[in-house]
């Protein structure tokens, strides 16, 4: 069970178990979204307005000029790619992430990996997989995660 509660200044993000006990509490500042996952569903808390949605990640055409923007920067920094063990590394990353979500489908050309993700941050929207083949952001070295974790 996942229990907010808020205050004039804060929200508190507190997950507790069936057991009664508290193992996670957050204390973001005023202002920060909150991300965190309900079995496969990424919710948003905002502190500012306390409303919740479901995160569903940037459209289509956000994706587009989101991706747009990583070739055009993967290009003018000379198109080098990451090691493979960078990209497992990244992959790994982002799989802890609350914004984190499992493909089921995916594009052809990616069907025979093991697992593919997708980014659902509003700056992202990608698809995530650790093959160094386009398009995988993971392994352009010019690329980093909206969120700075990696």
């Amino acid at each position: 069970m996942i229990r907010v509660v808020a205050t004039v200044n804060n929200i508190s993000v507190i997950q507790y178990h069936n057991d009664g006990t508290q193992t996670k509490q957050t204390q973001p500042r005023v202002g920060d979204t909150v991300y965190f996952k309900i079995d496969e569903t990424t919710i948003a808390v905002s502190t500012k307005s306390f409303t919740w949605g479901v995160v569903k990640g940037p459209g289509l055409i956000q994706q587009g000029f989101n991706f747009g923007g990583a070739v055009l920067d993967h290009i003018t920094t000379g198109r080098k790619h990451a090691s493979p063990e960078l990209i497992q590394q990244r992959f790994t990353i982002c799989k802890t992430c609350s914004l984190y979500k499992i493909r089921t489908e995916v594009p052809d050309q990616l069907k025979d990996i093991e697992e593919v993700g997708k980014c659902l941050h509003k700056k992202c929207g990608c698809y995530i997989h650790t093959l160094d083949q386009f398009p995988n952001k993971l392994a352009w070295e010019s690329e980093q995660c909206p969120l700075k974790k990696w």
